[in-house]
Order: C-alpha cells, then sequence, then structure tokens
C-alpha cells in the first residue's frame, strides 16, 4: 500500500498524455487520473464527442488533431513534455468503421508518428510496444473476420 501511494504521488508531479480518451478505456483511465490528482493531457479528433468526459472536460488540457499527421504530433508532444504517454486510440473500434485501409493506416500511422516523436525528443520506449500493437490488431482481427487472415500472417 506505502509504494502505490508513493507512485501516485510521483505521477501527480507528471504529465500524461493520453490518446483515444473519449473511448470507454480512455475516460475511465482519465476518470481515475484525475481523481488522483495527475495532469492529464489528450490528442482527440477535431469532431470527438466528450460525453464520456462530463464532469471532467474541463481538468483536461485538449489538442484537436489527427494522429496522421506526424508534424503536429511531433509539436503537441513537444509542446506538452510529457513524462508518460498512454496510447488508446484507435479506428475500426465501432461497427460503422468498417474501411480496412482506414483501419490499418489510421492505426499504424498514428502508432508510429507517436513513437517517431518519442524518438525525436530523446524520450524511452517502453518494450511491450510490440506486444501492445499486436494485441490490439488481435482484438480487431477477431471483431473483424477480415483482418483474421492479416493478422496470423504477420504473427509468424
Amino acid at each position: 500500500m506505502e509504494k502505490n501511494f508513493t507512485e501516485i504521488e510521483q505521477l501527480k508531479k507528471e504529465k500524461i498524455l493520453l490518446t483515444g480518451i473519449t473511448g470507454f478505456v480512455g475516460a475511465n483511465l482519465a476518470h481515475t487520473l484525475l481523481d488522483a490528482g495527475i495532469q492529464v493531457y489528450a490528442i482527440k479528433r477535431k469532431k470527438s464527442n466528450l460525453w464520456r468526459l462530463k464532469g471532467i472536460a474541463h481538468k483536461i488540457k485538449f489538442y484537436d488533431a489527427d494522429l496522421n499527421n506526424r508534424e503536429l504530433v511531433q509539436d503537441i508532444l513537444k509542446d506538452i513534455d510529457p513524462a508518460i504517454v498512454i496510447h488508446l486510440a484507435i479506428y475500426g473500434g465501432y461497427p460503422y468503421q468498417q474501411d480496412v485501409r482506414n483501419i490499418f493506416e489510421s492505426n499504424l500511422f498514428g502508432t508510429i508518428n507517436i513513437l517517431g516523436a518519442f524518438l525525436q525528443m530523446g524520450l524511452k520506449i517502453c518494450r511491450c510496444v510490440k506486444q501492445i500493437f499486436w494485441s490490439r490488431l488481435m482484438i480487431m482481427a477477431y471483431q473483424r473476420p477480415q483482418l483474421q487472415c492479416i493478422a496470423k500472417k504477420n504473427q509468424k
């Protein structure tokens, strides 16, 4: 218990950037972080619906951006200078998001742009990134049969 309290106190001194903050997991994480007194910054799409962030949106510093815009992502990360980035943004999580090309472009290039900005800033990247990416891809593949063959092929 003592260790958790110390870790939370340390996190209160840091800036945390969330992508995917308007989704179910991102919004719940934002509520939890803010309840603990942690600064939350977020990149969201301009037309994002903030209904899950009702009551806390005013406590979050939002940046409107498309994660496919490499230069803008780099500028935002430089501006925030986050200690932690939690990348939860995903395209293809809803039944109406069916365009396979857009799914791969948004998820792959958005992630690459965030990682590239990290590298450019000289920040450390967690070793679990590959596992997280493949986990996300497998979840999407489970939901979308047309992606299953691609996920299985690339798993080897």
